[in-house]
């Protein structure tokens, strides 16, 4: 697997890039708002990547970020949501506005993505509004009153990620703050 890819830009067009390493051309499919970012041909780019192989095709995706790219992955797992349009969706948006909009339930807003509608949008939030939080979505400059809490309490950020992250993992639901933050304080206990 291509994991990275350091080498001059050769080629840059609106979703594709084209990369030279070691005296060979990488095309790699990237999101717009990664090619608006990167320099002019010519210059010296780093990206993280990941390779799709398929039975017909090997695509190599390029990112600025891990969260964008981590995100790009756990999008495609979605039902209905393959490489094309995960690289569509954040073409749209970032990485964060995603996440916001995935933590905030803003399905008008994930549904303005070219090959989201509403009941696909509606799915995304089901399936990665817990991880969307963990990963600390902004959700209106607040975030999550567990999160929130704990804080309070004087748990640093990454303490508390960690703890939300591995809550939802569990896959157990809580249907009230309360219940959320007292399973995230016997998780942190025991740390």
């Amino acid at each position: 697997m291509i994991a990275t890819l350091r080498g001059l830009l050769t080629a840059k067009a609106p979703g594709t890039v084209v990369v030279e390493a070691g005296g060979v051309g990488y095309r790699v499919c990237a999101p717009l708002t990664v090619t608006d970012r990167l320099p002019a041909t010519g210059a010296e780019v780093f990206l993280l990547t990941e390779l799709i192989v398929r039975e017909d095709s090997q695509t190599l995706y390029g990112f600025l970020d891990e969260r964008s790219r981590a995100l790009f992955c756990r999008l495609m797992r979605v039902s209905g949501i393959g490489a094309k349009t995960a690289l569509a969706m954040l073409s749209a948006m970032d990485a964060d506005a995603m996440l916001s909009a995935i933590a905030k339930g803003d399905t008008v807003l994930l549904s303005s993505a070219p090959g989201i509608g509403e009941k696909t949008a509606q799915r995304l939030i089901v399936e990665l509004r817990g991880e969307a939080l963990s990963l600390g979505a902004d959700v209106g400059g607040e975030q999550s009153d567990a999160a929130q809490a704990l804080a309070a309490l004087g748990y640093k950020k990454p303490e508390i990620q960690r703890a939300l992250a591995a809550m939802r993992k569990s896959g157990e639901e809580y249907p009230t703050p309360a219940e959320e933050i007292r399973a995230a304080l016997k998780i942190l206990a025991k740390r």
